[in-house]
């Protein structure tokens, strides 16, 4: 797998688990959980999201569907 790859399915993986936390706390019951709780969940999505793009932002993405 090239290096390329591998830095793509990181990015890609993290940015599963921002979807996962997320959908987490769509489920929850937001009403029981104090600022705090909500400030963290939100900072810890951030930091998933912002790591997967600085793992995904040197990649060189050539051709397309076409070739």
């Amino acid at each position: 797998m090239s290096k390329q790859q591998e830095q793509f399915n990181k990015g890609i993986s993290k940015c599963w688990q921002a979807a996962c936390l997320l959908d987490a706390m769509a489920k929850s019951r937001l009403q029981d959980m104090d600022g705090v709780d909500i400030s963290v969940a939100i900072e810890g999505v951030h930091s998933i999201l912002f790591s997967a793009l600085w793992e995904m932002e040197n990649l060189e993405f050539t051709g397309g569907e076409n070739e």
